[in-house]
């Protein structure tokens, strides 16, 4: 019914690009940049944890469960989303400064989710991955999905500063985000 892509994917697809884009619309560049290093650190290493500490949980709770499966589910609830992120930042008056730590974080862990997912995937089918792939992996689907996402915005922004009709820019600002998505997810970006 749902081809080769499950419903969780069907899920993704639909509502994390705009999601996605509306979160980023919200974070303030300058501030990103500020906060970069912690945003990184972030970014890697909590998903990580995330991602061992479940697998481990996971094992515990089904010691019959492969290791693989184990850390491809860490993998898969490891990111902490960026809107959610928001909604709590606001409600408990963190500071400036936090809140757009967490956002960016949210918007920069799904590489590594992502690509500790696949690798889970790649180890479970070939019964192997090394560091070094791991590593490579990573070193290449985020520079491919940034630059990605840099092209088809600065190309939305001239496209839409030539059209003149309401409807069109409409249609193009809904479709954008899903365009970008898949784009990067086909040539190996994140």
């Amino acid at each position: 019914q749902y081809g080769h892509w499950g419903p969780g994917i069907l899920m993704l697809l639909i509502f994390l690009p705009p999601l996605l884009l509306n979160a980023a619309y919200s974070l303030p560049l300058g501030a990103f940049r500020a906060n970069l290093r912690s945003i990184l650190m972030l970014a890697v290493g909590l998903v990580l944890a995330t991602v061992f500490v479940s697998a481990f949980a996971a094992r515990l709770a089904l010691p019959e469960l492969p290791w693989v499966a184990a850390l491809a589910f860490g993998a898969i609830i490891a990111p902490p989303d960026p809107v959610a992120a928001s909604a709590v930042a606001q409600r408990t008056g963190l500071s400036h400064r936090l809140v757009t730590i967490l956002e960016g974080e949210g918007l920069i862990n799904d590489a590594i989710a992502i690509v500790a997912y696949q690798l889970a995937v790649q180890a479970a089918v070939s019964g192997r991955v090394t560091v070094g792939e791991a590593a490579l992996a990573l070193l290449r689907e985020a520079p491919v999905g940034i630059g990605i996402g840099l092209a088809l915005g600065w190309l939305t922004v001239q496209v839409r500063r030539r059209i003149d009709d309401s409807a069109l820019e409409s249609g193009i600002s809904l479709l954008t985000p899903f365009v970008t998505y898949q784009l990067a997810d086909r040539v190996g970006g994140s």
